[in-house]
Formats: structure tokens, sequence, C-alpha cells
């Protein structure tokens, strides 16, 4: 049997957590009236529109479920229905801020990421002046919607996809809102902050990251060991390497900075550090919960070690934005892992609250 080695490098798609997309095509309304495939398309717009999330049987749309198996509706206006409903609403308007909703918009139905300030502050503008509605249909009218998906096409995620005419910035901003096919948008905490409002303002392009576990499937069908598993998911918290060979200090990438910029800067960092520790507070509930049912009888992983930043002038601010920088970093990672393991313990408590009488 002859194996093929997969090259991450030439095959980004693996590390990105991307391949699922890839090797799925859009999905169309059919051309027959079967059941089982019109239920497929069904299940697809819900995944799409809803961010990935799981949605109870109590939370369906009956109504609309039942004009599109009659062909009374289209694709498009299933997804505008469904955009509009309350279960969208509350789950994506009424407990987040407004720019974190319109991030979702741009994602759910046009399938990217806004690309500018003034994409944001355009739709902004739509729900002051005509309400949350209009907003919806401001996508759905529009004529990239009907240029990309028209009315039989499920929408699909297409921003990490360069193409003529796109901004390159606007290309990497799709990743922080796709962190790979398992994630959910679902709410797990009133504090949901938007994602890209520092990049769009500086009009600077997004890191571009791969989400927890892409690594462990680069090159092929190999599968990683429980330990792996267990390394991707929790992510732990970087602390210096103690013992052994040190690597050589790296230069501070704050070095050069005046003292001014160095103070605004660690007020910045300062109050960004605390905004991701009252998220962490928030979660901690449900993270501990979702660790709990996962580490059954697993070891820990041992901890990774953190950069080490060498002196970079007289200018004791260098260290402290250099510090805060780093903190800020591991609790983003923390973060991420405690939305990840939130995410489980929801999923498994709504499996628990359907079976109650």
């Amino acid at each position: 049997m002859v194996s093929t080695f997969v090259n991450p490098v030439v095959n980004p798609d693996r590390t990105l957590g991307l391949t699922a997309f890839n090797e799925t095509a859009p999905i169309r309304r059919p051309l027959s009236a079967a059941s089982d495939e019109v239920d497929g398309v069904i299940r697809a717009i819900y995944k799409q529109v809803l961010g990935n999330a799981y949605v109870m049987e109590s939370e369906r749309q009956p109504a609309l479920d039942s004009q599109f198996r009659k062909g009374d509706i289209s694709v498009a206006e299933f997804v505008r229905q469904l955009a509009k409903s309350e279960l969208y609403r509350d789950r994506f308007f009424n407990n987040g801020p407004r720019n974190r909703f319109i991030e979702l918009n741009f994602k759910h139905l046009l399938g990217r990421a806004p690309e500018s300030t003034a994409e944001i502050a355009a739709h902004s503008a739509i729900l002051d002046s005509q309400g949350y509605e209009a907003e919806i249909d401001s996508y759905l009218d529009s004529d990239e919607y009907t240029q990309a998906f028209g009315d039989d096409t499920v929408p699909y995620y297409r921003g990490y996809k360069t193409g003529s005419g796109n901004r390159l910035v606007g290309f990497t901003h799709i990743f922080p809102l796709l962190r790979g096919a398992s994630s959910s948008d679902k709410q797990v905490a009133a504090n949901n902050p938007a994602r890209l409002m520092r990049q769009l303002f500086a009009n600077q392009a997004s890191s571009v990251i791969s989400p927890s576990g892409a690594k462990s499937r680069q090159g092929g069908s190999a599968t990683g060991s429980a330990e792996d598993i267990l390394k991707n998911v929790f992510a732990q918290t970087r602390v210096a390497a103690s013992g052994g060979d040190s690597p050589a200090p790296a230069a501070s990438p704050f070095a050069g900075m005046d003292d001014a910029a160095l103070a605004s800067t660690a007020s910045t960092q300062s109050e960004q550090i605390s905004a991701l520790k009252a998220q962490l507070a928030q979660l901690s509930s449900l993270s501990t919960m979702g660790a709990a049912m996962l580490r059954k009888g697993q070891l820990p992983q041992a901890a990774e070690a953190a950069p080490v930043f060498g002196s970079a002038g007289p200018s004791s601010l260098v260290q402290t934005v250099t510090d805060q920088s780093a903190e800020i970093e591991t609790l983003r990672g923390e973060l991420m892992s405690a939305r990840s393991l939130a995410n489980i313990a929801e999923f498994k408590l709504n499996k628990w609250r359907q079976r109650s009488y």
C-alpha cells in the first residue's frame, strides 16, 4: 500500500483547520422533493446561520421548516427569516455588543469578515435609522449575496479564500472569527466582545493562528494519542522554562519607543488584561465543568516555555509593556481554551435539560 505524505506548508488548510470547508461543496436546494435531501439542506441552513451552534428541537422554527419543505420559500428567504427570528436575535443581538453582532452577521450571512470600519459604521447606521430587520435585509438584498449565493445556495464560509477585488488585509480577518470546523458562535457569556475592532481601526491584518488541534491532523490520516488530543484541548499557561540550556534572550518588540508611547501602550494593555480576566472569570464555572468531562483519567501536559526578552534599555516601561504583552497572549490562550471547554459543558447541559420533564 502506498501512503501519500501531505505537506502542511503546501496544504495550509490542514494547519488552519479549513480542510472541512474546502472539502465540502456548496449546498443547493435539490431538484427532487426527497425528504432526506430537503432535510439536509435545512440542517445546513441552521448550521450556517447560527454559527455551527447546537440547536435543540424546541429552538427550531417549524413554520419555516414546513414552508421550505413545501417549496413556498427559497433558501435565501429561509436564511432571511431565520436571521430575523427571536432565536437569532437572542443569541447574537440581545446579549452582546453591537460590533460583535455586525461581525457575526457578515460571517453568517455573507461568509466573510468585515474588511473595514466603514463597513461596520454603515451597518451600525442602518441599525440606528431603520432597525434590526433592515440590518438583516441589507445583507440578503445586497449584490454581493446575490452574486455569491443566489436564491438556492446555502451561504458558506468563503472569506478565507483570496480572490480578485478582495483586500488582503480583509482576507486575514476571517481567521479570528472562524476557528476551525468544530468551533461555535453560541453565546456562553454575556461579555462577548468584538474580535476585529482594533485591527479594523488600525487598518492592520489580523494574526493567522492555527486553531487548537489542527496541527495533529497535518500530513494525512495519523491519529494522535489521548495525551496529544488533551494537549490540544487544554492550552496550558505558558511559563518560563527552568534549568537546562536557555535560548538567547530576544530583543523586546517595544524597544525604541519613547516614554510617552510606552505609557500609552501600558495603559491600553492594562485595560485589555482586566477585560480578559473578567471574561475568564465569567467562564470559570462552565470551563471547569467541561474540563472535568474531558479529563477523566488523563495525565496533565507539561507547560510550554514562554519567549524570553532581554533588557532593551534604561526605561522600566519597556519591561512593563513587554511583560503585559506576554500576559495578554497567555490570557488569550487561556480564554480560547475556556471557551472550548465551556462549549462542551453547555452542550452537555443542553442535552440534560432537553431530557428533563
